[in-house]
């Protein structure tokens, strides 16, 4: 296969995902980008993914675990709003939630076809500290978290991780999941509840 071109929207892609700056048009709105990107314009496209491409790595890789895998979905996104960039019209609300929710539908779709859960970056990596045992019992337990939060139903754990692991308040969270914010707080204490009951399960079942 030859290789991607250093042009190419995947280069454009994997090249802010290493924190690669560009400074042209860094205060342009979202949607005047995406107008451009609808023109052909690859400089506004390779802003935009400047712009969101390390906090969407971050979303994807708590559903499917591993840096690689949170590039591939992420990369994903991007081609297709480079190729298809239509799909997005500013009716479809804020981009910045729009764009999050198509991460989070292809993380999920992804996270279902595999048949494992797949080991933390570094797993195999030397101990060069003091307190293996305290790190071990730190991983195990980030671990248990991870296993019960994907155990839940795709939104009560799409719901979790935008407002714990992304970090995003109740409002830009219930906007990426095409909410009303009380319908969204209640999924997000019905999420929280069962999830404390499945971590009551495993660690009922690790005695």
């Amino acid at each position: 296969m030859a290789a991607q071109s250093a042009c190419s929207p995947k280069a454009d892609t994997e090249r802010a995902s290493t924190g690669q700056n560009l400074t042209w048009g860094d205060d342009a709105d979202d949607e005047v980008l995406m107008e451009r990107i609808q023109t052909g314009d690859r400089t506004a496209y390779r802003i935009l993914v400047d712009r969101y491409g390390l906090r969407l790595r971050g979303l994807a890789r708590r559903f499917v675990g591993t840096a690689a895998d949170a590039d591939d979905v992420v990369q994903d996104v991007f081609v297709k709003l480079w190729q298809r960039p239509r799909l997005y019209t500013p009716a479809r609300g804020r981009f910045s939630a729009w764009v999050r929710r198509m991460v989070v539908n292809r993380a999920l779709d992804y996270q279902r076809r595999r048949s494992f859960l797949p080991l933390p970056d570094g797993f195999d990596a030397p101990d060069t500290g003091t307190s293996a045992d305290a790190a071990i019992a730190a991983d195990q337990d980030a671990a248990r978290v991870m296993r019960a939060l994907r155990g839940l139903p795709a939104r009560q754990q799409t719901a979790l991780v935008l407002t714990y692991f992304d970090d995003q308040p109740n409002r830009e969270s219930a906007a990426v999941m095409g909410m009303k914010i009380k319908a969204f707080e209640s999924l997000l204490l019905r999420a929280r509840s069962a999830l404390r009951r499945k971590l009551d399960v495993l660690e009922r079942n690790r005695r």
